[in-house]
Formats: C-alpha cells, structure tokens, sequence
C-alpha cells in the first residue's frame, strides 16, 4: 500500500495529463487528479491544469509531492478522454489498484493511427454530400481526406507548431480537389475541400474554452479561444493560398 501511494501522484498526472491531450476540459483534468489522490488518502491536494501544462502538489504519507508536465501536443480524441475518466473512477472505487491504472495507461497510449484516419476519411466522404456534393464526389474526397490527415499525423510528431501541419493539410485538400475537378469536371470543388477540412475544424476547442470560461478557468478559457482562432485562421489561409494560383 505504502507503494501505491507513492505512485498515486504519478497515476494522477498521468490521467490528468491524457485528458488534456487528448482535447478534453481543464476541469475534468483536475477531477480526474483529485479523485486519485483522494482514494490513495492524500491530503492538502492542489491541481491546476492548463492547455500547455499541468500542476499537481499534495501530501503523500506525510511528505510532501509535487509534480508538473508540459503539454506540447494537443489532439481531440474522445475514446480516450472516456478511457482515462473511467480509469480515475474506478481507483476512487476502489476496483482497479494504481499498478494496474498505470498498466491500464500504457495499453490505452498504444495508438491505431490507420483506423483514426481511416474513419476520418469516411466521414469526410459523407460531409460531402452534406455540402450539395454528389455520389461521384464520396471517393474523392475520402482519398483527399486520409492523404492529407496521414500527412498532418506524421507532421505534428516532427513539427513543434501544429498551427504549421494543420495549414499544410488544409493546403493540400485544396490542391487535391482542384486537381480532381480538373480530371473529372463532374466533381464539386467546394464539397472536396470542405469535406476535407472540416474533421481539422476547431469545434471542440472552441466548446471547451466556453465551457472553462463558465466554469471561472478565464486562463484556460482564453488560451482555448486563442487556440482555436489560430487554428480558422491557418485553415483559412491554407485555402487561400491554393486557391489563389
């Protein structure tokens, strides 16, 4: 017992840590924390979380513990937000132990990034038709679609600016459709590229700095907003560019 407690304050940062990468809230990170280090009976606990970063200080077995990670790369994945969530809730339970939390961690960090982009690309074939596209506009824009979130996947583990891949990707659905349309005319320009770009919109971003911005975390708020401003505005561009040759 004494060594789960030790480990409990690295199994909060951890769970804290996965749900802000993973896109979720600034006060489902802290929860998340806080429910573990309460099960494992730490006291005078203190969790601050923030897009960029995450803070935990507590008392442990009466010493005292303080951790902090830096946040660089931030993505939007709800399977693991609910994982992580579910992972917190059931040490507070009492049902999972904090070597099998942690084991459970690990084995959720195991990424599948074909079935993601894959699944990305199919419902960018479907939001096609939802932009006046037609049948002959499904495949194409669902093959636009996986080459350029392959390629936005490979550029934000080698780029520290995600701002850069996501304009890249947007810049080459763009190029691609116009490329498309001028093979086969029967296509809808408009319906590839919003197809295409629509999965790289700042939807969830956007939710969540309203939601932390209620909540009174006006920081994480506005780093959010900021955040997803940033990110309209390269896709944007992205577009522009192309489209202005």
């Amino acid at each position: 017992m004494e060594a789960a407690k030790d480990d409990c304050v690295v199994l909060a940062i951890k769970l804290g840590e996965g749900v802000m990468r993973a896109g979720g809230e600034t006060y489902r990170a802290e929860e998340c924390c806080e429910r573990v280090l309460s099960a494992c009976g730490a006291s005078e606990i203190s969790v601050v979380a923030f897009p960029t970063a995450i803070l935990i200080s507590a008392d442990v077995d009466g010493a005292h513990r303080t951790e902090i990670v830096s946040i660089k790369h931030r993505s939007v994945d709800l399977k693991k937000i609910e994982e992580y969530n579910g992972i917190s809730r059931m040490v507070a339970e009492g049902k999972m132990g904090v070597d099998k939390a942690l084991a459970a961690i690990r084995s959720s960090d195991k990424e599948r990034p074909f079935l993601s982009i894959a699944f990305t690309a199919l419902a960018a074939g479907f939001f096609a038709f939802v932009f006046n596209g037609g049948v002959w506009d499904f495949l194409p824009t669902c093959l636009i679609t996986f080459i350029a979130t392959a390629f936005k996947h490979c550029a934000d583990r080698l780029l520290t600016l995600n701002f850069l891949s996501t304009m890249g990707s947007s810049m080459i659905v763009t190029a691609l459709a116009r490329f498309t349309v001028a093979a086969f005319p029967v296509c809808s320009q408009e319906a590839m590229i919003v197809g295409g770009i629509i999965s790289m919109l700042p939807g969830l971003a956007l939710t969540n700095s309203l939601r932390d911005t209620i909540s009174g975390d006006f920081i994480s708020g506005a780093a959010r907003m900021f955040e997803a401003l940033v990110t309209a505005i390269v896709l944007a561009a992205g577009v522009a560019i192309v489209l202005s040759f």
